[in-house]
C-alpha cells in the first residue's frame, strides 16, 4: 500500500457518505484502511468509490498507457487493459490490436486497474482504483463499493480495479463491484474485470 491509514475505534457511514480512494496515477501506490469495525448503512448513497482512480491514461501520442495490464498503442484502436482477464481486442478499419495481459492474485488483489494507451490524440481509459478495507472484527457492509474502470475512445478502456477485504466478520447485502469499461463505438477493446 501506498499509505496506511489507522482509525482508533469504528467507521460508521450513513446516508451520503462518500470515501473516494486515489490510486498514484503511474506508480499505482494506494491507501489502506484499518479499523475496528465498519458500519455502512445505505446501500443507494453510501460507501468507496474508486470508478476510474487507478492507473491514468497516457499523454503522449502512441504511448502505452500505465499499469501491469496496459497494452501496446497502436495505430488502430487500441485494446482494452487487463487485469483480472486479459483486455479486449481492438478493431479500426484495416487491422487488430491486443489487449492487455491479466495480472494479480484473485484472492487478494493489491493492485490499482491499468490503462490502456493513447491512439491518435485520444488517451485510453483509466483504471479503477482499489478499495483496500481491514476491519479487525465486523465489516457490515450494506452500502456500494466500487472500483469500476474508465470508458475508453478510441485509446481503449481501462481496466476494473480491485476490492480487497479483510475481516473476521462479515454481513450485509450492499454492492461491490470492479467492472472494466467497455470499448466506445465497438472499435477499441473492453477492459479486464
Amino acid at each position: 500500500f501506498g499509505v496506511k491509514v489507522s482509525l482508533g475505534r469504528d467507521l460508521v457511514m450513513g446516508s451520503n457518505s462518500w470515501v473516494y480512494p486515489y490510486s498514484h496515477p503511474t506508480n499505482g501506490g494506494s491507501p489502506m484502511l484499518v479499523m475496528e469495525n465498519l458500519y455502512m448503512a445505505d446501500t443507494t448513497n453510501a460507501g468507496f468509490n474508486a470508478d476510474a482512480k487507478g492507473y491514468v491514461g497516457s499523454t503522449g501520442s502512441y504511448q502505452r498507457g500505465f499499469g501491469p495490464g496496459t497494452c501496446l498503442a497502436s495505430a488502430y484502436a487500441n485494446g482494452g487493459a487487463g487485469y483480472g482477464g486479459s483486455g479486449g481486442r481492438g478493431w479500426y478499419s484495416s487491422g487488430w490490436s491486443e489487449g492487455g495481459p491479466a495480472y494479480g492474485i484473485s484472492n487478494a488483489p493489491v493492485d490499482p486497474g491499468s490503462s490502456s494507451g493513447q491512439h491518435q490524440g485520444t488517451p485510453g481509459g483509466a483504471g479503477g482504483g482499489i478499495v483496500r478495507l481491514v476491519a479487525r472484527r465486523w465489516f457490515y457492509e450494506n452500502g456500494t463499493i466500487s472500483a469500476n474502470g474508465a470508458l475508453g475512445n478510441a485509446g481503449g478502456a481501462g481496466s476494473g480495479g480491485a476490492v480487497y477485504i479483510r475481516c473476521k466478520h462479515f454481513r450485509g447485502n450492499g454492492i461491490i463491484r470492479a467492472v472494466g469499461s467497455d470499448g466506445r463505438n465497438g472499435e477499441p477493446g473492453g477492459g479486464g474485470g
